[in-house]
Formats: structure tokens, C-alpha cells, sequence
């Protein structure tokens, strides 16, 4: 089973009592921390204790809470977490609840706190590290395998200058390695989307200049200067 931790932001210490028992009530819920402001609700997912549901009260104001979500979300621990704005009571209207969802709120929250509503908030929190989780992963993995394309395209036109690239061919194929472990279990169909997408976005390689000109001397000049960029390419490959 997974289990979330909570941060209760509140200006007041029964209200904030009242969500922790609720909370607690339910096993997914394993610890809470207590803000009476929103700025220190900031400077606490500022800090090194992690959280991944934050319940925030309505009665800061709407443009308060918009705020407060923007600068958490911006923290260590705020990006992955969960944020609920917590009414007093049921009898808000439709309105209000929608606008805090369009200032960053991910769900709310109504007293009388029910189980079926505290279950629905650890759901949202699972969805909501997931889909975070999937993002890290497939920025990372398409920021490799577009660095792959371009090592390749490097390759192939050292190779096609007649140049030795072993050591390159080496290195490249190391690299390799540490995209292949993206393939498997539930990241593989990430991996093939974003391949899919790389591959697809991907310009056509130039046409390869034929050197044509009568002088030896520029033609080995050519040559050269191509040998010292392979060679900076490793130097540089090295240094990573």
C-alpha cells in the first residue's frame, strides 16, 4: 500500500484538527504537518520533509491561494504534490469551486469531511505522481536519444571522410546503454513514443560534399581539419 504525507495549512488550530483526525482516519494517510499561513506553508515545502497532499483553507482568498500555488509548486516537494482547498461547509456553489481549480487548486474539499471525498484526494495524489513521474522520465529520455541522433550524424560523417572512428564507435555505443534501460517494464511504451516522436521530428541529414577541387594540399587541409574535430568530439565525449 502506498502511503501520503500531509501538510494542513489553516489559520486555525481546531480546524486544522479536525482534517488531521479525518485524514488519519484513513490508512493512506500516514502523517501530517501543520502551517497556520500560507507563507509558511512555502518555507515548510521549502524544506526537507516531503509531502504529497497539501490542504489549504478557502477563507485565504482566492488570489492568495492562486499565489500560494504558484510559489509552491516552484519548491523542492511542491511539484508532485496534490492541492486541496478545504471549505467550512457544502454550501458553496459550483462557481467557487471552479475558481480555485483555475487558480492551480487540483480539488477541493467540504466539511462535513467524508471517507469517499478523503479517498478521492489519496487517488488524486497517486494520478498526480504518476503523471509527474511519467513527464521526468520522458524529458529525459528524449533529451538522450535526440543526443544520440546527433552523435550518430556526427559519426556517419567522420566515417564517410574515411576517418578510423573506433573509439568513438565505443563510446557511442556505451551511451547507448544508458537509454536501454528506459525499455523495459512500464517505461518501455514511453520509450517507443518518444522514439517515435524524436525520429519523427528529426531533419534530413545534408547531402555529403564530394571535394572536387584539383589541389592535394586543400583536399589534405580538409582532411585535417576534420581529424581535430573528431578528435575534439572525443575530448569532449570524455570530459562527460
Amino acid at each position: 500500500m502506498i502511503f501520503y504525507d500531509v501538510l494542513l495549512i489553516h489559520p486555525s488550530a481546531a480546524s486544522r484538527s479536525k482534517l488531521k483526525s479525518a485524514a488519519l482516519a484513513l490508512p493512506a494517510f500516514r502523517k501530517t504537518h501543520n502551517a497556520s499561513s500560507l507563507n509558511d506553508g512555502v518555507e515548510f515545502l521549502k524544506g526537507p520533509d516531503k509531502v504529497n497532499v497539501v490542504f489549504l483553507a478557502y477563507n485565504f482568498g482566492l488570489s492568495a491561494i492562486g499565489e500560494f500555488v504558484k510559489a509552491a509548486k516552484a519548491t523542492i516537494h511542491g511539484e508532485d504534490c496534490a492541492y486541496v482547498v478545504v471549505f467550512d461547509t457544502s454550501s458553496q456553489d459550483n462557481s467557487e469551486f471552479a475558481e480555485v481549480l483555475m487558480e492551480g487548486a487540483d480539488s477541493v474539499l467540504c466539511e462535513p469531511y467524508s471517507l469517499d471525498g478523503l479517498q478521492e484526494i489519496a487517488r488524486l495524489a497517486s494520478t498526480i505522481n504518476k503523471n509527474n513521474e511519467e513527464r521526468r522520465q520522458k524529458a529525459a529520455i528524449y533529451l538522450l536519444v535526440t543526443r544520440a541522433m546527433v552523435e550518430l550524424d556526427k559519426l556517419s560523417r567522420f566515417i564517410a571522410a574515411g576517418i578510423n572512428v573506433e573509439r568513438g564507435r565505443i563510446k557511442f555505443a556505451q551511451f547507448c546503454k544508458s537509454i536501454e534501460r528506459f525499455n523495459s517494464g512500464e517505461s518501455a511504451g514511453l520509450y517507443m513514443s518518444v522514439l517515435i516522436e524524436a525520429f519523427s521530428k528529426a531533419p534530413i541529414p545534408p547531402a555529403k560534399k564530394v571535394y572536387k577541387g584539383a589541389s592535394v594540399r586543400v583536399k589534405q587541409r580538409i582532411d585535417d581539419r576534420l581529424n581535430e574535430e573528431y578528435k575534439s568530439h572525443l575530448e569532449e565525449e570524455n570530459s562527460r
